[in-house]
């Protein structure tokens, strides 16, 4: 069988080079490589039926049954699927678990039309671990550059603004979440080994830069997903870039990403839309009211409350900030200030978001030299 060894991996992510993944649904859901097309030999159901017989009657049976239920026109429907991807993307790889027996056949049926690929020997599984092997070798020979600084300063948009000449791990993308109580987006989070893996990628793609990569000062869990142990560990042990952005601007750039990014500023936003959008601010709010005190919660929920009235009656926005501030000075700075107090980080930098930004630009001309240096790349 033609196969390809997972060390290759780091190359395939440069080439972007995908991957037909022939695991079931509900496997692939639980973690796949970015990228990767489910394109199942066996569904969640049929693949249930084949692993009870494989418990009842042994493996022998077990294959007699999957050959028996991938059969005739179900056979055929698959590999004509298989056949138009690869049309699509001729340098793909195929995939399953481990390697072994869905892939195998998967292959072996596609030879059989005149269609040849290899497969990723050890599968899913033998990537996974290459991916973590990667992140244990990084992490225990670099640091990272840690953007820091109060809710509302722009972290996100900082990271945004520097990756054109900088490496840089968007976290909140991978997680699909602002990484606030607020900061629920609209599509569900992935599974936790999905975010893992597109963050290793990220780090894989860009392993080759001199510097190291700058990313986003955030807890250990954005929403439901779970930085891995050793990368959270790193970047508390990294200094910090600390921006020092006013109470107005972190306002304005928290309405700009939590109102003026949302169905509450789109022209045709039917009332239901908006209300949607506030009933999240107000469970989020209500989630918080532990840490913020009783009496706080319930003046902000009033401001809340007065927003969404403002709102339907005539689209009114600017209301928003007043709770926004609000949040800001009475929630989320004093749980800032005493993380960072109690972390006390060295920080590399401290000032405006553009003078970081031209302190980054110095650094990569050679005007300065660099504070934190990552380890020669692997191959």
């Amino acid at each position: 069988m033609n196969q390809v060894d997972v060390s290759s991996l780091k190359q395939w992510v440069l080439n972007q080079q995908i991957s037909i993944d022939v695991r079931s649904p509900g496997e692939f859901s639980q973690g796949h490589l970015p990228g990767a097309i489910n394109a199942p030999i066996l569904n969640d159901e049929e693949r249930a039926l084949i692993g009870k017989c494989y418990k009842d009657r042994g493996q022998e049976a077990a294959i007699a049954l999957g050959h028996k239920i991938v059969s005739g026109d179900n056979k055929e429907a698959k590999l004509q699927l298989w056949k138009e991807l690869l049309g699509q993307h001729p340098e793909a790889l195929l995939m399953c678990f481990r390697g072994g027996q869905r892939s195998q056949i998967t292959q072996k049926w596609l030879q059989e039309v005149g269609l040849h690929r290899p497969l990723i020997q050890g599968g899913y599984k033998a990537c996974r671990q290459f991916l973590l092997d990667f992140l244990n070798d990084y992490c225990t020979q670099n640091q990272f550059v840690v953007i820091s600084g109060p809710t509302g300063s722009a972290k996100t948009h900082f990271l945004n603004d520097i990756s054109g000449f900088w490496p840089v791990l968007d976290l909140e993308a991978y997680a699909n979440h602002r990484g606030s109580a607020f900061g629920k987006m609209d599509q569900p989070q992935p599974q936790q080994a999905v975010f893992e893996n597109q963050l290793l990628f990220s780090m894989l793609r860009n392993d080759h830069f001199e510097f190291p990569f700058a990313v986003e000062d955030e807890s250990r869990m954005i929403g439901k997903s779970v930085q891995p142990d050793l990368f959270f560990a790193t970047l508390r042990a990294s200094p910090v870039i600390l921006l020092q952005v006013p109470i107005e601007q972190r306002t304005e750039n928290t309405f700009y990403d939590y109102i003026l990014q949302t169905a509450l500023a789109k022209p045709q936003s039917q009332n239901h839309e908006g209300q949607i959008v506030f009933t999240k601010y107000k469970t989020a709010l209500m989630n918080i009211q532990k840490k913020l005190g009783g009496l706080r919660t319930q003046q902000i929920m009033q401001m809340l409350e007065d927003s969404e009235k403002l709102w339907l009656e005539n689209r009114n926005l600017e209301s928003n900030k007043v709770w926004i501030q609000a949040l800001l000075l009475d929630y989320y700075d004093p749980l800032y200030i005493g993380s960072f107090e109690k972390r006390q980080p060295q920080v590399l930098y401290k000032g405006s978001y553009q003078d970081a930004i031209r302190f980054l630009e110095e650094i990569k001309s050679k005007k300065r030299e660099a504070p934190v240096k990552a380890k020669a790349s692997r191959a």
